[in-house]
């Protein structure tokens, strides 16, 4: 009955109560890797839990494959979801039945909330899609958004996490699960997630996304504003040669003291402007984040009999050497390769383990209340009602494995300053061979925009003048 109730509520084959969210993906990743068009998600008129994340979706793949028309709308409606989660709205009105079919089936019962790193990616992206469109007005609007939602990360990061603390022991009180001593269990479980989350202080925490607002805040001429983006870049790619000359460029056009970055590199041309001159800059993102995994647990009920706890976690062999960067070929002549802004996995590593105390605690919480019911069940109905009970337990005990997809792996940056003309451009993947060749028009005081998508065995690539 309980099943039935929970299909009738969510519809099981449109969301990720049944089926895990990234089996739902997995075909759609595929499609567009062959060169697909991404069709339209339709959830038939019902309420979904996944709704989010079907926009955050659409609109990414819609992105790649250059559907800019679909990509912006989806992502419009991405961005008015957040909107509503932060004026309460969507708590407001499903709450009450969230919690209650969360609280006997899952928590892919409780609606896709979306990760603040996720956020800002979505704002990212919005700003690209209106670059391509030569819209530097919406471009700017986007970064102003995504700026305010790091600003006010920062400022309620340790409130919400202090807050999460509370809720965790207030929803384990009066449940016999003391979470220290089972503490050695879990660090097991969860330590090459740890080892990766460790990376970031933050998870919101995104060279790449710095660096997109940096870059369209130079293009509309606000250098002062551009030059505290790359320098927030640099801070998480002390490495990278090319932040390390934007930041030096802008420092110099803005009379600040200058620091010498140390580039090591002498195939790095500066980007000081010179009167002939225009720039390329290369945008390349490869691969795809890796998926949540599930674990599970065995913890003994009242009666002392286990039940089983599911979570989800990234195993260490869920971060492949994903990190083989770009050679790049103009007018046969290589300019270097292209170098790391951001990796996806820290980020989603350093969100999951800021929210593990609550999650523990309503995964527990969850296990105890169906280990009554199953109680209940044989003591009401025998041995019929005891096998009922346990299949349900069964089949709905599934961790959250939901996330963001189809984000990249990583993202990383190439940028040199060419005499104005027009180029034969030629991009290698250094790990696998795939490659492209174009055509480029760098423009006098100019800057061509290549955005280069790796799926793993087709190169995605655009340009625009700006």
């Amino acid at each position: 009955m309980m099943l039935v109730l929970a299909c009738g509520l969510f519809g099981c084959a449109s969301s990720s109560l049944f089926t895990s969210y990234p089996n739902q993906m997995a075909s759609r990743l595929e499609a567009l890797d062959r060169g697909g068009k991404v069709k339209e998600v339709k959830v038939d008129g019902k309420w979904n839990p996944d709704e989010l994340l079907h926009y955050l979706e659409r609109g990414r793949l819609a992105q790649i494959s250059q559907q800019d028309a679909q990509s912006v709308k989806a992502y419009r409606e991405a961005i008015n979801l957040f909107d509503e989660k932060d004026l309460g709205a969507v708590v407001e009105l499903s709450g009450v039945r969230d919690k209650g079919a969360s609280f006997i089936v899952n928590d892919n019962a409780i609606p896709y909330m979306g990760e603040t790193f996720e956020r800002g990616f979505l704002h990212t992206y919005q700003a690209l899609n209106y670059l391509m469109a030569k819209d530097l007005e919406s471009a700017g609007v986007e970064i102003r958004r995504l700026n305010r939602v790091q600003k006010n990360a920062l400022l309620n990061n340790e409130k919400g996490l202090i807050q999460q603390q509370k809720q965790a022991k207030k929803k384990l009180n009066g449940i016999p699960f003391d979470v220290h001593k089972n503490q050695n269990g879990f660090d097991e479980k969860f330590g090459a997630m740890d080892r990766e989350a460790a990376k970031l202080k933050y998870s919101f925490q995104n060279g790449f996304g710095f660096y997109v607002s940096g870059l369209v805040y130079e293009l509309r001429g606000e250098l002062n504003d551009a030059y505290i983006d790359y320098k927030k870049a640099l801070d998480l790619n002390v490495d990278n040669e090319f932040v390390q000359q934007d930041v030096s460029r802008l420092s110099q056009q803005l009379g600040f003291a200058s620091k010498s970055t140390g580039s090591k590199s002498t195939l790095l041309k500066s980007t000081q402007s010179e009167t002939d001159h225009g720039e390329i800059v290369v945008l390349y993102e490869r691969g795809f984040v890796p998926h949540k995994q599930e674990v599970s647990f065995s913890v003994p009920d009242r009666m002392g009999r286990l039940i089983s706890i599911s979570f989800p976690i990234y195993k260490v062999n869920s971060f492949p050497s994903e990190r083989a960067s770009l050679g790049i070929w103009i007018d046969t002549i290589p300019h270097s390769k292209t170098e790391m802004l951001s990796e996806t996995s820290p980020m989603v590593a350093k969100a999951m383990k800021d929210k593990r105390p609550m999650m523990i605690a309503r995964q527990v919480a969850r296990g105890f209340t169906k280990a009554e019911l199953h109680h209940q069940s044989e003591k009401n109905a025998g041995v019929l009602g005891s096998f009922v009970a346990n299949i349900y337990s069964i089949i709905t005990e599934r961790a959250d494995l939901r996330s963001w997809l189809s984000l990249p792996n990583n993202a990383q940056l190439g940028r040199y300053s060419v005499k104005a003309a027009e180029y034969p451009l030629r991009m290698v993947d250094r790990k696998t061979g795939l490659r492209h060749e174009m055509k480029v028009v760098v423009e006098v005081g100019r800057k061509t925009i290549v955005y280069v998508v790796n799926t793993g065995n087709k190169l995605w690539v655009r340009s625009v003048t700006l």
